[in-house]
């Protein structure tokens, strides 16, 4: 993900997605990037974007643990996060 604007965790932009991932999550690779976390407004009621943007602004790898989350993109279940920051 990159974030457009640090002062927005919703202008986070997914630019790259794990094949295996978004099978498991029921939604092609395709579809997905591209999209900002603006286009996920129940992801943007959790703790997810600020934690992601904690973790890009620390540099350090955050473990969210499981979280049960599902919406018309991404199939309802509980996953397993850990955010961490790439470099550029």
């Amino acid at each position: 993900m990159l974030l457009e604007d640090p002062s927005a965790s919703k202008t986070f932009r997914i630019v790259d997605v794990n094949r295996a991932a978004a099978q498991i999550i029921g939604s092609a690779a395709q579809v997905l990037v591209g999209k900002t976390l603006a286009d996920f407004p129940k992801l943007l009621e959790t703790p997810i974007p600020a934690q992601c943007t904690g973790a890009l602004r620390s540099g350090e790898a955050v473990n969210l643990g499981e979280i049960s989350y599902g919406d018309e993109r991404i199939r309802k279940g509980v996953y397993s996060v850990r955010v961490f920051p790439l470099s550029q």
